[in-house]
């Protein structure tokens, strides 16, 4: 098992000595952010992107191991099966980023644990796609976790990546087999894409742009359409009325239409 980021304090992993000699490695995404340490706001401890850190999010750690040399295709995907509990200031202020007093009494829950306290208390589950990661409200109690929905697209990730596979911890922490069984269907074919570049956090989203672009192109040929056909109708009525008589103005002889404006003849 090996760091998410190539390095541990100043020290580099010999990554061209695990490309030769190992034939895969536990890459352990994940604690980028624990309450007893993150202790004023809530946040993602295994997010899959990270908008406000180029740092601590899973997808920088992957590409990072890429671009150090090591293949794709010798790397597992760490899947958590548990959750990390906040205690919130306020109950009603509850997304990703909110006031909390530090570690929450449940902290460090199992997945089933978790699955009680939602049966129990009928708790509402919200995935965060941004990040990737679900949370739920009980009280002044704030777990983030990965759900069935989560899952899905860590795995999905896993297999655009071209990587090995997965391995989660720990099995025995997951409800009747449900994570497992979803990760073991693979996902969906397509992720959510990473809120913006993690690698220099400026922002590259071409799909926000088509859904600006696109409706503007839509309406301007609409709208040339309809002046076309304005234009035709006009000119069949005109045509059918046929030439309006000459009249001589000052040596000049202009066919008068009916719109007031006319062709000059010699």
């Amino acid at each position: 098992m090996v760091n998410y980021f190539p390095k541990v304090g100043s020290q580099n992993y010999p990554v061209d000595s695990i490309q030769k000699y190992l034939d895969w490695v536990h890459v352990r995404n994940g604690d980028y952010f624990l309450p007893n340490y993150w202790t004023n706001f809530t946040a993602a401890p295994v997010a899959l992107y990270n908008p406000n850190s180029t740092v601590n999010n899973t997808d920088y750690g992957i590409t990072s191991w890429i671009d150090a040399g090591l293949s794709p295709k010798k790397m597992v995907l760490f899947l958590p099966y548990y959750g990390t509990a906040w205690t919130l200031k306020n109950p009603n202020e509850n997304g990703i980023g909110a006031l909390a007093n530090g570690q929450a009494q449940a902290s460090g829950l199992a997945y089933k644990e978790i699955k009680t306290y939602i049966d129990r208390y009928k708790a509402k589950v919200t995935l965060d796609a941004t990040y990737v990661v679900n949370y739920l409200t009980m009280g002044t109690s704030w777990v983030a976790f990965d759900d069935v929905e989560a899952i899905q697209h860590k795995v999905s990730y896993a297999k655009e990546k071209r990587l090995l596979g997965y391995f989660v911890w720990q099995v025995a922490y997951d409800d009747n087999w449900m994570l497992s069984k979803t990760a073991a269907q693979g996902g969906h074919e397509t992720i959510f894409p990473p809120p913006e570049d993690n690698r220099n956090g400026q922002k590259k989203q071409p799909y926000r742009l088509l859904v600006i672009v696109l409706p503007v192109i839509a309406a301007v040929i609409l709208l040339l359409g309809f002046v076309t056909y304005i234009n035709y109708r006009w000119l069949r009525k005109n045509k059918s009325k046929g030439s309006a008589p000459a009249v001589y103005r000052k040596n000049v002889w202009t066919v008068e239409k009916d719109c007031g404006e006319g062709n000059v003849l010699d």
